[in-house]
């Protein structure tokens, strides 16, 4: 027998042997990334844009509350959905009006994360739509959105409880409204910054 064919022999015994363990390696590797992963929390709204060039008219900070679903795909990439309401007073000429926008973000979002030893920063994007609805006017305009976000996580060990803080912004256009909104006609871009618990469960 030929050095050459001696080789080769070798190297197929080798990936022969090596395959099984190769392949339950690779399935234990899958079964842990099945993780379902919830979370729900709070925190601010701001507006970044005004609602007209002459900078006259632009919404107070307000607040924000949202809750997510999601599955991971894999160790570094995610599916999720969020549901987020947020609401804000109007402005003009620098003075309250009592006129406030509830806003209903609702839509899905790809996640990338590089999960360490204790946390866990990601990054998501994504779209879907928002429900504009202005407090006592009786009427609500539903208009798509964009959705960008950081956060970071930090898992408690032993359980699949944690606690993270995140950023996201949304961007839609603010248009056909009736009432104080009436004749306002711009792209706004809306920061959303939270924290919350969450909770994953493997499976």
């Amino acid at each position: 027998m030929s050095r050459i064919s001696r080789k080769v022999g070798v190297m197929t015994l080798a990936v022969i042997v090596a395959t099984p363990a190769l392949a339950q390696n690779a399935d234990t590797t899958q079964t842990s990334n099945r993780v379902l992963f919830l979370a729900a929390g709070g925190g601010g709204l701001s507006s970044t844009r005004d609602l007209d060039n002459s900078g006259t008219s632009n919404f107070k900070t307000g607040y924000n509350f949202f809750g997510s679903i999601g599955t991971r795909l894999q160790r570094y990439i995610a599916l999720r959905g969020d549901v987020i309401y947020g609401k804000n007073e109007l402005k003009a000429n620098g003075s309250s009006t009592g006129n406030d926008l509830n806003k209903w973000f609702y839509g899905g979002a790809l996640q990338f994360q590089y999960p360490m030893a204790r946390l866990t920063p990601y990054a998501f994007v994504g779209g879907g739509g928002i429900t504009l609805d202005q407090t006592g006017e009786g009427s609500n305009k539903t208009t798509g959105a964009g959705i960008v976000g950081l956060g970071l996580e930090y898992p408690f060990s032993g359980s699949g409880l944690g606690i993270f803080a995140q950023g996201s912004g949304l961007y839609y256009k603010l248009s056909d409204m009736s009432g104080t909104l009436a004749g306002f006609d711009r792209n706004q871009f809306d920061i959303t910054y939270a924290a919350g618990l969450s909770y994953r469960i493997p499976f």
